[in-house]
């Protein structure tokens, strides 16, 4: 069973499905592939910029890459269809207004990839699943959030433009 992280006061932390059902709510087609890796994104980006995770369940390593187990389980029999909105209870993530500028700005630039290739980004050498991943820690593996903060700390030093320093 995934572990939960408890919110600060100053930042919400939200389930996964509830960041899910903010991203499946914008309307456009997400398969569940893609899906499960926009929210890992928003997670990662979200603990880089802010230092707290955005979504209150460890991430795990899969052979497809940093998984969230309940999106998995809500959205296996869906394949490589469309995921449907709404997911669980409905719950959408109500964001504060720095969490949705972030949220938004990294569903605009990743949107447009496929599932697959956000797949082969997070298998890239270096990146958190793929360090926990080499060390022989498979079958859902929690690769933590620390591990997964010093990745998006760095690549937001090294790889943001200042118009987008979320992404």
């Amino acid at each position: 069973m995934p572990t939960k992280t408890k919110p600060t006061p100053t930042m919400p932390i939200h389930s996964p499905l509830a960041v899910a059902n903010y991203l499946l709510k914008k309307g456009e087609e997400l398969d569940q592939l893609k899906l499960l890796k926009l929210v890992y994104l928003c997670h990662g980006w979200h603990l880089g910029k802010f230092g707290v995770p955005l979504v209150d369940e460890t991430v795990q390593a899969w052979p497809y890459g940093p998984v969230f187990a309940s999106i998995y389980r809500e959205t296996e029999s869906s394949g490589n269809l469309p995921v449907k909105f709404p997911l669980n209870n409905g719950e959408v993530a109500k964001l504060t207004r720095q969490q949705k500028a972030l949220v938004d700005s990294v569903y605009a630039k990743y949107n447009h990839l496929s599932g697959g290739l956000l797949m082969y980004m997070s298998h890239s050498q270096g990146t958190p699943w793929y360090k926990v991943w080499a060390k022989g820690d498979t079958d859902d593996a929690p690769i933590p959030n620390r591990l997964i903060k010093r990745h998006y700390e760095a690549k937001a030093t090294r790889d943001a433009p200042p118009s987008r320093q979320y992404i």
